[in-house]
């Protein structure tokens, strides 16, 4: 996610074994599912985030849902991690400095308009070696200063 691109990428796709996928899909549906043997696409639309979440995140790797931006003087923008407020010495009656907020966001069934997760899955892409094609789609929001930021 790039604060300074639109909100629509081009899909993910992945070129996974059915082994992957089946512990994937485990982790989407949360019961065992009967192996497909016609090869018919199957298509999630996810449209929570703590389901995206329950998904994807591992104890090792977590799901960063969204992230910071500041942005430079040549109008680029890179990423930015604000300062725990505890750490910082408090002054008393003078407000802290911050930069900007610049964030952008994984849009997973936000209102006003529902944007869901879309996982799909081919299986048998290549039969021989049990491998299928996984493709991710989503939509990611900006904010600016706590205000969407619409970018084409």
């Amino acid at each position: 996610m790039r604060y300074d691109r639109p909100g629509r990428p081009d899909p993910l796709v992945f070129h996974v074994p059915h082994q992957f996928f089946e512990c994937l899909q485990q982790r989407i549906c949360g019961r065992r599912q009967p192996t497909r043997k016609d090869g018919v696409k199957c298509t999630w639309n996810i449209t929570n985030l703590l389901h995206v979440r329950h998904i994807f995140e591992t104890p090792d790797v977590p799901l960063e849902e969204s992230k910071t931006f500041v942005e430079n003087r040549d109008g680029t923008f890179e990423p930015y991690e604000p300062p725990c407020l505890t750490q910082e010495p408090h002054s008393e009656g003078v407000p802290a400095i911050r930069p900007l907020e610049l964030k952008t966001f994984l849009k997973v069934g936000n209102p006003p308009q529902s944007v869901p997760f879309v996982i799909e899955w081919t299986p048998d892409v290549l039969p021989r070696s049990r491998v299928g094609e996984l493709r991710l789609k989503f939509e990611y929001g900006h904010l600016r200063n706590g205000l969407i930021d619409v970018r084409s």
